[in-house]
């Protein structure tokens, strides 16, 4: 044993000092949502930008973090109509380094406006208890990824939204000492699209900037704003929905 304690020493320290977890980046994941519905089908392709991904440091240990993600659909007037895609990591509050009472939904400042469309339409937040439907739940994804979807909406015309958010993008203005979450960072992005599927002339919709949520999971306001959003801006390069051939 005093022979082979400082060999296995040697051996283990590196190991923990370069301990990376966490997928690398990887494009291509697709998913395929709400396959029992009946209505028309759609895409959403997501091109991941320059922020997608970044490296954390915990002590001697890297975790790669990764955005958590909601799709959804509202019709004109804002109102939730239909989820499309939720990460599973929040829709059914998996979450690997944080626990909480499985009646509450936990880090709920990571999609403050879905959740207030969550509850403008009267659904409850996604708890351990209660998550969401695997019809509309993934992993998430590491990369560019596509999502296709069959509606149950007989509207023509909706809005298709997009709601990102990563913990630990701080800024000069979202600092590690900004409270009440100053692990949260930047607050979450949102983009949408009017898809009008009686316009048969265009083939796709492309995403704009619409805001930015509030920090915590109270406030659903959209900011319709850049103020103190720097890398939250590049999380994703481009989305787009796309009309099925």
């Amino acid at each position: 044993m005093k022979i082979l304690l400082p060999v296995v020493c040697i051996v283990i320290i590196p190991l923990i000092l370069s301990c990376t977890m966490g997928p690398d980046i990887k494009d291509g994941m697709t998913y395929s949502m709400n396959i029992g519905n009946k209505g028309p089908s759609l895409t959403i392709a997501v091109d991941r930008g320059t922020a997608w991904m970044h490296p954390v440091k915990f002590g001697f240990m890297k975790v790669k973090i990764t955005p958590q993600i909601a799709l959804w659909i509202q019709d004109t007037a804002g109102a939730l109509v239909e989820n499309i895609f939720v990460t599973r990591c929040f829709a059914k509050q998996e979450w690997r380094m944080a626990k909480f009472p499985p009646d509450s939904c936990g880090r709920d400042m990571c999609m403050p406006y879905w959740l207030g469309r969550l509850r403008a339409v009267n659904q409850k937040a996604p708890t351990k208890n209660a998550p969401l439907p695997d019809a509309v739940t993934g992993a998430t994804p590491t990369g560019s990824f596509a999502v296709t979807t069959r509606l149950w909406t007989a509207l023509r015309t909706f809005d298709v939204c997009l709601e990102l958010n990563k913990s630990y993008d701080f800024n000069e203005q979202y600092t590690e000492k900004t409270k009440p979450n100053p692990y949260n960072g930047q607050p979450a992005v949102v983009y949408k699209t009017r898809v009008n599927l009686d316009d048969t002339a265009v083939s796709s919709f492309d995403f704009i900037y619409a805001g930015h949520s509030g920090s915590v999971g109270s406030d659903s306001a959209l900011y319709e704003n850049k103020e103190g959003i720097t890398t939250a801006l590049d999380i994703i390069k481009q989305a787009k929905v796309l009309r099925a051939k």
